[in-house]
């Protein structure tokens, strides 16, 4: 960035770059109402981005001040679904084995 410039001014020529480099892959460079199109698009952007609402920012906070909310799963869903994967690796090993010893039988 030069010093002369100001974000806004920044803004606008990366908007410029980036719509030059679109048209130009496009197969479009010389349209005038394409680029006007497209620069308008890009001032729409949200250049900030939006406050969190009370709850989100809660949760976020961390844990000790969201009212009750739990982001991780409890322990016993997390030991059925390990013990419910464990049963279903063996049984699969199981199948695979019996499937393999089946066909190399003479």
């Amino acid at each position: 960035m030069m010093s002369g410039d100001t974000p806004g001014q920044q803004l606008r020529l990366d908007d410029e770059r980036a719509v030059e480099a679109l048209q130009a892959e496009s197969g479009f460079p010389g349209d005038p109402g394409l680029r006007q199109v497209l620069l308008q698009l890009r001032a729409l952007r949200v250049t900030e981005p939006p406050e969190p609402s009370g709850e989100l920012a809660a949760l976020l906070a961390g844990p000790e001040t969201a009212d009750g909310a739990r982001l991780e799963p409890s322990t016993p869903q997390r030991k059925q679904r390990m013990l419910f994967t464990a049963l279903a690796v063996a049984a699969s090993c199981g199948i695979a084995g019996g499937a393999a010893a089946g066909k190399y039988r003479r």
